[in-house]
């Protein structure tokens, strides 16, 4: 074990975290990355079954899940800004200076797009649901006509006069 100050690290942390800071090298790996978060996701959603039943088994997967996911996000967030103009959808995002649930929002409409997700998330609250209860009022509030995305063009809506919540949100091509 590799001791960091007061924290300790372990040699297999230290790897994953040099890889974070490491740029993405183009679309796809971030494309994948992304995808990759949102399919955690919903797995862990869908795990939350095994703590209702108590199955350790189905528990730990669950938090492997977890654990993996929150490496993951480190690793989209944190890689952003250093993958310069080699992946032109990290350079997008950057030039925005978008938040983390904006960049996750966007990611999503890619995902959806290109239909490397299982399930579809167009909808206000399918998006909503997808990123988590404890963002879920952020992504309304940034899907939302005076949020970061529509300000700078990156989403309309297929009907503004639908119900906001039943809303389907476009990615704008840029």
């Amino acid at each position: 074990m590799v001791f960091n100050g007061d924290m300790k690290t372990t040699t297999k942390t230290k790897t994953s975290l040099s890889k974070a800071v490491r740029g993405f090298r183009n679309n796809s790996e971030l494309i994948d990355c992304a995808r990759r978060i949102f399919q955690l996701r919903v797995e862990i959603q869908d795990g939350q079954r095994y703590i209702r039943r108590k199955d350790k088994d189905g528990i730990r997967e669950m938090e492997n899940n977890e654990r993996k996911c929150r490496e993951l996000e480190t690793r989209l967030h944190s890689s952003l800004t250093s993958a310069g103009t080699r992946c032109k959808l990290a350079a997008l995002l950057c030039k925005h200076h978008l938040d983390k649930i904006d960049t996750e929002i966007v990611m999503l409409l890619v995902l959806d797009r290109l239909a490397l997700l299982k399930d579809e998330y167009r909808k206000v609250h399918e998006i909503s649901a997808v990123l988590g209860k404890a963002t879920g009022l952020k992504a309304v509030k940034s899907l939302s006509e005076s949020g970061r995305l529509h300000k700078h063009a990156l989403i309309s809506y297929d009907d503004p006069d639908e119900d906001f919540r039943d809303r389907i949100v476009e990615l704008d091509p840029q």
